[in-house]
Order: structure tokens, then C-alpha cells, then sequence
């Protein structure tokens, strides 16, 4: 007869024990809280609160604070970038498909009654502080929204919808930079019309 140690129980229980929540809907609320409060304001606490599972399982899934913050940003990523990027790419008029993601973020934002911005450029901001992994994930993921502009711009630019005066990836890069300083103005100065004619202004300059 083998006799098991109080530790080989437990090992064998928790290992054949189904886990009692969803991973993925544990991302989406961690995705959540990192998202209003920033990675450093958030605690283990917050997580487990916001989670609703305990910290041993938090850490037994994800690690620790940092890898479940690299799971919330590829989240992200799915959720929205690949959105974006997936009708971006669809519309056969670049300028089109500018204009018509450059209104709809700015709805996004004046909609976003907690006033949390967008979780990338919270990202950003915050860079400092993040490990290495979280800012390549972080500008991977902005890369990927810059090369959707560049690919619209292009297009526009072949279809004589813009004039081929700047080189498209620059044109890009500025309405990667336009689209970070919008999401942090609409934070503090939520002004419908005033956003609207600041994308107004950028449209017209691509011109």
C-alpha cells in the first residue's frame, strides 16, 4: 500500500481539480480594470476583486500582475485593433476608411461616460514603469494600426483622393500621433464639437 503525504493529496486534487471560472472572461475584466486605472494604480487586490477568483488562482494561471497585464494588452489587441484594422482594410476608398475610423474613435471617446481613454496610449504614458514585454506588445500593437493608415493612405493616394505630397508611412505615424493626443484631450476637455473639428482639421490636412 502507498501512503500519500498530505502535500502528494493536494498536489493530486488541485491538479485534477476543473478550474471554476473562464480564463478569458478573467482577461476581459482585467483587461478592464488595467484599463481604468493603469497598470500601476492596479493591485492584486483590484485584480481579485474585479476577477472575482482568489490570488492563488490568479497567480496559478497568469503568474503574476505582469503577464496578466501582457494578456489584457493581446486582448486588446483582438478586440479592438484587429476591429478596426479588419474594416479599415475593407473600404475600397481610403479616405473613406480615414474619415470614417477618425469619427468613430471620436464618438468612442465622448461616449466613454469614466472618461478611460484609450487603453493603448494609457499604455504609453505609462511606459516607464512597464516591463520590456509589455512595450513590445504595446507598440506592436500600434504598429499594426499604423500600417492599416499607411495601407489607406495609399490607396488614396492611387486614387487621386490625396495628393502624394508626403510619403504615406509619415502620414501614418501622424495620425497614430494624432489619434494618442485625442484620446488623452477628450479625458479632460470633452468637448463634442471641439474634437470633431480637430478631426475636421487633420482630414483636411491629408489633403
Amino acid at each position: 500500500m502507498i501512503i500519500l503525504s498530505k502535500e502528494q493529496i493536494f498536489k493530486r486534487i488541485t491538479m485534477t481539480r476543473p478550474k471554476e471560472f473562464n480564463p478569458d472572461e478573467v482577461v476581459d475584466k482585467a483587461m478592464n480594470t488595467f484599463w481604468q486605472k493603469g497598470f500601476e494604480a492596479t493591485s492584486i487586490n483590484d485584480l481579485v476583486d474585479s476577477t472575482g477568483i482568489n490570488k492563488a488562482s490568479l497567480y496559478n494561471t497568469f503568474g503574476n500582475k505582469e503577464k496578466l497585464f501582457h494578456s489584457a494588452i493581446d486582448r486588446y489587441f483582438q478586440r479592438f485593433v484587429t476591429t478596426a484594422v479588419y474594416q479599415m482594410d475593407q473600404e475600397s476608398s481610403g479616405l473613406t476608411a480615414i474619415t470614417a475610423f477618425l469619427y468613430s474613435a471620436g464618438e468612442m471617446a465622448m461616449n466613454d461616460d469614466i472618461k478611460k481613454g484609450c487603453f493603448l496610449t494609457n499604455s504609453c504614458i505609462e511606459s516607464t514603469i512597464l516591463d520590456e514585454e509589455s512595450k513590445r506588445r504595446v507598440s506592436e500593437s500600434l504598429s499594426t494600426m499604423k500600417n492599416s493608415f499607411r495601407r489607406a493612405i495609399t490607396r488614396a493616394q492611387e486614387s487621386g483622393e490625396l495628393s502624394k505630397k508626403w510619403d504615406p508611412d509619415d502620414m501614418a505615424f501622424y495620425l497614430i500621433n494624432m489619434m494618442q493626443g485625442l484620446r488623452v484631450l477628450s479625458k479632460v476637455i470633452p468637448d463634442r464639437e471641439r474634437l470633431k473639428t480637430v478631426i475636421d482639421i487633420t482630414i483636411e490636412s491629408l489633403k
